[in-house]
């Protein structure tokens, strides 16, 4: 009776991975066995260290038993009557009367209390150079200088600031070389 090579290849290639799998199985675990009780005659120093041999090693926690937790912070929900105010903040009255406000973050909402929230410092290093009807706007940043250009119809709140602290930085040096 002839076999073709690939059949025969095939029925070596089973046993293997069955040999391979046989070795992989792990272990039963037996019920721990209990640590021989001390005697009350022999002193504390004297039992410890057999104790310690006796004793079996807990191996729950090593190779692949291994369990790893991960933390996950329980984060404040988004109340049902919560009314957006901003991009990405929301208003909530709880009900005993006290108003929250909700930050959407990479993780969750934050919940702050309507006057603790933390205020949003405008950008610094934002140099603004006015064009007439547009601004250029220029900043430091770890990959070089960035530039761009808007009207200043479309400015945000950050710009018109950096607008606003160009204009005044122009009109006191125009006002201390008028006094040389």
């Amino acid at each position: 009776m002839k076999f073709p090579i690939f059949a025969i290849a095939a029925l070596s290639l089973a046993a293997t991975l069955g040999a391979a799998q046989s070795q992989k199985a792990p272990a039963k675990k037996s019920a721990p066995k209990s640590a021989p009780a001390k005697t009350a005659a022999a002193p504390p120093s004297a039992a410890a260290p057999s104790a310690a041999k006796d004793a079996p090693k807990d191996t729950s926690m090593s190779g692949d038993n291994r369990v790893t937790q991960v933390y996950t912070p329980k984060l404040p929900p988004l109340p049902a009557g919560a009314v957006q105010i901003e991009k990405n903040a929301w208003r909530a009255t709880d009900k005993d009367g006290i108003t929250y406000i909700y930050r959407r973050t990479p993780f969750g909402f934050s919940k702050y209390e309507a006057g603790d929230v933390p205020a949003e410092e405008p950008v610094t290093g934002l140099l603004a150079i006015d064009k007439g009807d547009t601004v250029e706007f220029q900043r430091k940043t770890p990959f070089g200088l960035s530039k761009w250009t808007k009207n200043k119809a479309e400015l945000d709140e950050n710009e018109t600031a950096a607008l606003k602290q160009a204009a005044q930085s122009a009109s006191k040096s125009a006002t201390s070389k008028a006094q040389e």
